[in-house]
């Protein structure tokens, strides 16, 4: 990971009050499919995640 992606990161997570923190362990070709979408929205793969979390539970 670049220092500018790390940055990016940063500033992501700055910008919501941080609960928890968690580790997830995610499978190659499940990250592969991440990345690729997240990329395909110009977003970080942190960002990506939380958002797919964010719009399932509001789904429920």
């Amino acid at each position: 990971m670049s220092n500018l992606e790390k940055n990016q990161n940063k500033k992501e997570v700055a910008q919501e009050p941080l609960i928890k923190k968690y580790t997830l362990t995610i499978p190659d070709g499940l990250l592969k499919e991440i990345k690729g979408k997240a990329n395909q929205q110009g977003m970080s793969v942190n960002a990506y995640i939380l958002l797919s979390i964010s719009q399932t539970l509001k789904e429920k």
